[in-house]
């Protein structure tokens, strides 16, 4: 993997994990305001919208991304124009879902959600064509930037809205703030001309053949996405609703983190190497390798220390959320590892093969949910029990297929079977019997037989402090030792003294990192 994608990646990821903190803090803050059946009504607007937005952007976004710098003036213009139209058609929809939504659910408080909901999609769809340009360009701490001040933002109005007692709106119009911010700082930075945004003629004859496979992969991306939410919601109470969501959404925090912004740089890179067989083969490669080794660890760690976070933050408010966030956490590895992929997959524009992906990606969780469903009405389960089913059913059915699918991709690409055989599995049982040896000894080193009535914040504090240094202790074990290679190359990208002290704590030669860095 060239030294420049290494660091384009690495600013990206910090960057993400940065701007999608205040994603992170805004759930958290919302879940110290609203109860969980405001959550649940929330919820229900996601899998309404699931309906009414199916087309998104009539599948402009998965085209712009895998566009070369020199396709935008060709027929940019013409994917805005597509991604503004499918934009207002599917708020429209949104918009004239509301009151048969009310009278299904019964929920007053629900069209608010829709409403703010179908502003951040036009938002959202309208800012994917200035984002797409700068990404092109490989400007990508611009954008970075930009994410974080719209995180920023969207943390600010959560708070204001929060507090003000907005109740479930409050999600979506952080939601629509942070489109909106994006959408502005994307249109700063690219400094659109009229000529970047002409239509020519006979505009949507020379667009449909663009744009036919997309189309359908965008119905599949939302389908595979919000599936679950909308069955469920058919079926479950708001409360028990809104505990899955909410676990849900806790548990994907480190793939929001990395996924979706990562996604934005491997697609434009995989695009210039877009018919040569080897650099397509050495992209597949270098993306498998680096998450099957970063995503169990990240995903783990949320799940070593969720217990007693939760309890440190919310008392006993959100206590039938931790085993559904542990076990969530724990079956959302393969599918984030599949996610990552989809970016080379995109950028090489296998459309086919990423229809695949989401097709089946969208029938096991369709699947999972039911099978769930059947097991909660057969065995007449209620709460907690509910919320940990829901994400074992949808958990497991997802994992499983995006394990298939990632082998079958590796090989498809002639990817060594001795590597993929590896890394598909040491990483991931290792960073599992990390978390099980974490909350072993944290445990063991509290002493819970001896507690006497109810647990206080400060030994919740420092089960979460242990469980943090433990965990992370376990990690930079496996890196040291297993994956010495990659961990040089990372730190050869760092600031002198951050390389010099790393390397001593470590115990890294910092001589053989230097040269990697000159």
């Amino acid at each position: 993997m060239p030294q420049r994608k290494i660091l384009h990646l690495l600013i990206t990821a910090v960057a993400s994990v940065l701007s999608r903190v205040g994603g992170m803090v805004t759930i958290l803050i919302t879940g110290w305001y609203l109860s969980p059946g405001e959550f649940g009504v929330f919820a229900i607007a996601v899998g309404v919208t699931m309906l009414t937005l199916f087309l998104r952007g009539g599948g402009s976004g998965l085209v712009l991304q895998a566009m070369a710098p020199t396709e935008f003036a060709a027929f940019g213009g013409s994917m805005m124009r597509v991604a503004v139209i499918f934009a207002l058609l599917g708020s429209a929809f949104t918009l004239l879902a509301i009151p048969i939504a009310n009278s299904y659910y019964g929920r007053d408080d629900l069209a608010s959600s829709l409403i703010w909901l179908a502003v951040s999609t036009v938002l959202f769809q309208v800012g994917t064509y200035p984002r797409a340009k700068v990404a092109s360009e490989f400007r990508f701490e611009a954008l970075a930037v930009t994410d974080i001040i719209a995180s920023v933002a969207k943390l600010s109005v959560a708070v204001l809205c929060a507090r003000g007692g907005w109740g479930p709106a409050t999600l979506a119009v952080a939601q629509a703030t942070a489109s909106g911010v994006q959408l502005l700082g994307a249109l700063a930075l690219a400094r659109l001309t009229p000529a970047d945004i002409r239509v020519p003629r006979g505009w949507m004859r020379a667009t449909w053949p663009q744009i036919r496979a997309p189309l359908g992969l965008s119905v599949l991306i939302t389908l595979s996405t919000q599936i679950d939410t909308l069955i469920a919601s058919l079926f479950v109470p708001v409360v028990t609703l809104g505990v899955y969501f909410f676990a849900a959404n806790l548990a994907s925090l480190p793939v929001q983190m990395l996924i979706g912004s990562l996604k934005s740089v491997l697609a434009p890179y995989a695009a210039r190497a877009r018919g040569h067989r080897a650099l397509e083969r050495a992209n597949l490669e270098a993306t498998f390798a680096s998450g099957t080794v970063f995503v169990p660890l990240s995903l783990m760690m949320m799940a070593a220390v969720y217990p007693a976070f939760s309890h440190l933050l919310w008392g006993q408010k959100w206590s039938e959320s931790v085993w559904p966030v542990m076990l969530g956490a724990a079956l959302l590895i393969y599918p984030t590892i599949q996610g990552l992929l989809e970016g080379p997959v995109i950028g090489l524009r296998q459309w086919r093969e990423y229809g695949a992906i989401l097709f089946w990606r969208a029938v096991c969780r369709g699947f999972g949910v039911a099978v769930a469903i059947v097991v909660v009405r057969s065995f007449a389960l209620d709460g907690a029990a509910t919320a940990i089913v829901l994400t074992i059913g949808v958990g497991l059915a997802a994992s499983i297929i995006a394990y298939v699918q990632i082998r079958s991709l590796m090989v498809r690409h002639r990817i060594d079977r001795r590597l993929v055989d590896f890394e598909m599995h040491s990483p991931t049982v290792y960073a599992i019997v990390g978390v099980v040896a974490t909350r072993g000894l944290v445990d063991s080193m509290l002493n819970p037989d001896l507690r006497v009535g109810p647990i206080g914040a400060s030994e919740s504090a420092i089960e979460l402090v242990l469980s943090f240094v433990i965990f992370s202790a376990i990690s930079v074990a496996l890196l040291r030792f297993n994956y010495l290679g990659k961990l040089k190359l990372l730190l050869a990208l760092a600031p002198g003294p951050v390389r010099i002290l790393a390397c001593r704590i470590l115990m890294i030669r910092a001589d053989t990192v230097s040269a990697l860095h000159h």
